[in-house]
Protein backbone atom coordinates (compact mmCIF):
# COMPACT_ATOMS: atom_id res chain seq x y z
CA UNK A 1 0.00 0.00 0.00
CA UNK A 2 1.26 3.28 -0.95
CA UNK A 3 1.72 5.39 2.31
CA UNK A 4 1.63 9.06 3.04
CA UNK A 5 2.16 11.57 5.63
CA UNK A 6 0.37 14.99 5.28
CA UNK A 7 1.51 17.47 8.26
CA UNK A 8 0.01 20.61 9.51
CA UNK A 9 -1.64 21.39 12.86
CA UNK A 10 -2.08 17.55 13.07
CA UNK A 11 -0.56 14.93 11.38
CA UNK A 12 -1.89 12.19 9.61
CA UNK A 13 -0.87 8.84 7.70
CA UNK A 14 -2.96 8.27 4.65
CA UNK A 15 -1.98 4.28 3.27
CA UNK A 16 -3.76 3.53 -0.17
CA UNK A 17 -4.40 0.92 -2.33
CA UNK A 18 -7.21 -0.61 -0.22
CA UNK A 19 -10.06 -2.37 -1.76
CA UNK A 20 -13.34 -3.07 0.14
CA UNK A 21 -16.57 -5.15 -1.06
CA UNK A 22 -20.18 -3.59 -1.34
CA UNK A 23 -21.09 -4.81 2.21
CA UNK A 24 -18.26 -2.78 3.68
CA UNK A 25 -18.58 -0.15 1.83
CA UNK A 26 -22.28 0.83 2.73
CA UNK A 27 -21.15 0.12 6.30
CA UNK A 28 -17.93 2.62 6.27
CA UNK A 29 -19.41 5.83 4.14
CA UNK A 30 -23.13 5.69 5.74
CA UNK A 31 -23.27 3.16 8.50
CA UNK A 32 -25.49 0.85 7.29
CA UNK A 33 -24.57 -2.84 7.96
CA UNK A 34 -25.92 -5.98 6.39
CA UNK A 35 -29.15 -7.63 7.90
CA UNK A 36 -27.52 -10.27 8.37
CA UNK A 37 -25.93 -10.99 11.48
CA UNK A 38 -22.50 -13.22 10.11
CA UNK A 39 -21.83 -10.13 7.04
CA UNK A 40 -22.40 -7.59 10.00
CA UNK A 41 -19.71 -8.89 12.33
CA UNK A 42 -16.96 -9.44 9.75
CA UNK A 43 -17.91 -6.29 8.69
CA UNK A 44 -17.22 -4.36 12.71
CA UNK A 45 -14.55 -7.50 13.00
CA UNK A 46 -12.99 -5.61 9.96
CA UNK A 47 -12.97 -1.83 11.11
CA UNK A 48 -11.88 -2.88 14.79
CA UNK A 49 -8.91 -4.63 13.73
CA UNK A 50 -7.68 -1.49 11.71
CA UNK A 51 -8.00 0.95 14.85
CA UNK A 52 -6.99 3.85 15.90
CA UNK A 53 -7.09 4.26 12.09
CA UNK A 54 -9.96 4.81 9.83
CA UNK A 55 -11.19 3.52 6.55
CA UNK A 56 -11.88 6.66 4.31
CA UNK A 57 -13.23 6.16 0.90
CA UNK A 58 -10.27 7.22 -1.72
CA UNK A 59 -12.75 7.20 -5.26
CA UNK A 60 -13.35 9.84 -7.48
CA UNK A 61 -16.63 10.78 -7.89
CA UNK A 62 -18.57 8.73 -10.39
CA UNK A 63 -16.24 5.48 -9.71
CA UNK A 64 -18.32 2.74 -9.40
CA UNK A 65 -15.77 -0.11 -8.52
CA UNK A 66 -14.52 -2.96 -9.97
CA UNK A 67 -15.26 -6.49 -10.10
CA UNK A 68 -12.50 -8.97 -8.40
CA UNK A 69 -12.15 -11.83 -6.47
CA UNK A 70 -9.65 -10.36 -4.62
CA UNK A 71 -10.38 -10.30 -0.78
CA UNK A 72 -11.95 -7.48 0.99
CA UNK A 73 -9.36 -5.36 3.11
CA UNK A 74 -12.28 -4.94 5.65
CA UNK A 75 -13.99 -7.91 6.34
CA UNK A 76 -11.73 -10.52 4.46
CA UNK A 77 -14.39 -11.80 2.24
CA UNK A 78 -12.97 -13.81 -0.88
CA UNK A 79 -16.46 -13.33 -2.62
CA UNK A 80 -15.96 -12.06 -5.85
CA UNK A 81 -17.83 -8.84 -6.42
CA UNK A 82 -17.19 -5.28 -7.19
CA UNK A 83 -14.70 -3.75 -4.87
CA UNK A 84 -14.12 -0.02 -4.14
CA UNK A 85 -11.10 1.77 -3.54
CA UNK A 86 -10.05 3.02 0.34
CA UNK A 87 -7.62 4.17 1.92
CA UNK A 88 -6.80 3.94 5.71
CA UNK A 89 -6.26 7.12 7.37
CA UNK A 90 -4.21 7.40 10.90
CA UNK A 91 -3.45 10.55 12.92
CA UNK A 92 -0.06 10.60 14.32
CA UNK A 93 0.92 12.08 17.86
CA UNK A 94 2.68 15.31 17.12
Amino acid sequence: MAKNKVSGKSSVSIDKGYKVCEDCLFALVNGDYPSDDKRAEAVLAGEKRVLPARFLSDASEGDEGAFSWRACDCCKSTLGGTRHAFALVTHLSP
